[in-house]
């Protein structure tokens, strides 16, 4: 009885640790090797999306904030000498977990490795996939010459984009200046709850 009371114990420590993390897989493609150290820089939609505006100016400041922190001069209008296009999305999928090994909480949650998975009225399991893509491009004539693409995915039970913003936006900085075409998980560490 007390070593299943310390193994129920453990196994509660494991699954909280693992949900207050963020899994990303950041991918990154470039033309240069490295971006101009400075200059202005102008945060936009990407042109094929529609975006809430509102939605759009929360996501698009906190950018605006990185960018700042790298050296770069924000301005919000006319001409700059990069643009930061910025898409985002987090969509409802179902699950596909074949191979995958499956832990029950006490409060009927399912955990696979760490992440919750909702289980909907159907039985069937699904997740949200949120995605960031970040694109430095430079203005040239009538076109723009890309220089950067970074996107960033996250699967996970929370549907809200703004409560994993900040840590999806933290590994695509932390992979920047990452080689032409690598792939990195990242985990970073949650700072809001999926109802904040």
């Amino acid at each position: 009885m007390r070593i299943r009371a310390v193994l129920v114990f453990i196994l509660a420590v494991t699954l909280c640790g693992c949900a207050s993390q963020v899994r990303t897989t950041v991918s990154t493609f470039r033309a240069v090797d490295t971006l101009p150290a400075n200059g202005s820089i102008r945060v936009s939609p990407l042109p094929e999306t529609h975006h809430d505006e509102l939605e759009f100016l929360y996501f698009g400041e906190k950018l605006a904030a990185k960018l700042n922190g790298l050296g770069y001069e924000v301005v919000e209008t006319g001409d700059a000498d990069l643009i930061a296009y910025l898409d985002f999305s987090s969509v409802r999928q179902k699950k596909d977990h074949k191979n995958a090994t499956h832990f029950y909480s006490s409060l009927g949650y399912r955990y696979r490795h760490g992440s919750v998975v909702v289980v909907d009225g159907d039985h069937e399991e699904y997740e949200y996939v949120r995605r960031v893509q970040v694109r430095i491009v430079k203005p040239a004539g009538d076109g723009e010459e890309n220089l950067l693409n970074v996107a960033a995915v996250s699967a996970g039970a929370c549907s809200y984009l703004a409560s994993v913003y900040d840590e999806m936006l933290a590994s695509i900085f932390a992979n920047l200046y990452k080689e032409n075409g690598s792939v990195v998980t990242v985990s970073e560490k949650a700072s809001r709850s999926c109802t904040e």
